[in-house]
């Protein structure tokens, strides 16, 4: 039941841009952003040394509402006010890594891969020595396909900064749905302790428990209290309902589970799952 996680770091993307961290978003059409990218980026410098305290001043506020204004624009996917914003964001800061992950980012969302390519790559320029552009970038290879690629860019985003989120979920959750379960273990163990209440978090970090032979009672637990919704919480507790049947044996719980599952009501594909999981406990 293990999914490799693959929605979870555009779903961040929103927060980390509101606060101010830099990560990814969603896309625009091609042609637009061929101009942000070739006429923005390479416009001349500010001059940044020419500006009073006020003005630095009102240029930070103006980036920290063109950024909320830019992930709003990304959650409503309108591709006008995303070149928009971006574009007034790199005129602001011609170098300003953080908008251009996002558009690269936002137009990886939308099958763009050239395109998000080699804006990423421009931001990587900017700046070698960040994690969350190395990230987007593995989360790009993976999205074409080429997984040692995109392996190679999450292992260097986390030896920027071993405790990078996005990259020790996406690359712990590959492992493990590839059963590398020792690789696994580490990155999702870390991610968990940086970020206890989310759920794909956690079913990945519990089956790899599970795998290797281990305790994964305080996982679940952890994840029930959550009370989550929708298909994640399903797996999850199907995943909860196998460890609790067959490595616990505690059938009661177990069927308090499934009784879960089926009121909350599972796709077509779990049910044969579910069934053979309620025969055990009648046996």
């Amino acid at each position: 039941m293990i999914k490799f996680n693959q929605t979870f770091f555009l779903s961040i993307v929103a927060v980390l841009l509101l606060l101010n961290h830099g990560c990814g978003s969603k896309a625009k059409k091609e042609s637009s952003t061929d101009s942000l990218a070739n006429e923005s980026i390479l416009s001349k410098e500010n001059n940044d040394e020419q500006n009073t305290p006020e003005d630095k001043l009102k240029k930070i506020e103006d980036q920290n509402k063109k950024y909320k204004e830019l992930t709003f624009s990304i959650i409503a996917k309108d591709d006008t006010a995303v070149e928009k914003i971006a574009s007034q964001l790199l005129t602001l800061n011609v170098s300003d890594v953080k908008t251009l992950n996002a558009i690269g980012l936002y137009h990886a969302s939308r099958g763009r891969f050239a395109l998000a390519e080699m804006i990423l790559n421009k931001a990587l320029k900017l700046n070698d020595k960040t994690e969350v552009i190395y990230s987007s970038l593995g989360w790009l290879q993976f999205q074409k396909g080429n997984k040692r690629d995109g392996i190679r860019f999450y292992k260097k985003s986390l030896e920027i900064n071993p405790d990078y989120l996005t990259s020790l979920i996406n690359l712990g959750s590959y492992f493990a749905e590839t059963k590398d379960y020792g690789n696994a273990r580490y990155l999702l163990e870390t991610a968990y302790k940086k970020s206890p209440t989310n759920l794909s978090l956690l079913n990945n970090y519990a089956v790899t428990l599970m795998a290797l032979g281990e305790q994964a009672d305080d996982i679940f637990e952890a994840g029930l209290k959550l009370n989550s919704t929708g298909t994640a919480n399903v797996d999850f507790l199907i995943n909860y309902s196998i460890y609790l049947i067959r490595i616990k044996k505690n059938y009661v719980k177990g069927k308090e589970i499934l009784n879960k599952i089926n009121f909350i009501g599972a796709a077509t594909d779990r049910k044969n799952v579910i069934l053979n999981l309620e025969e055990s406990i009648k046996r």
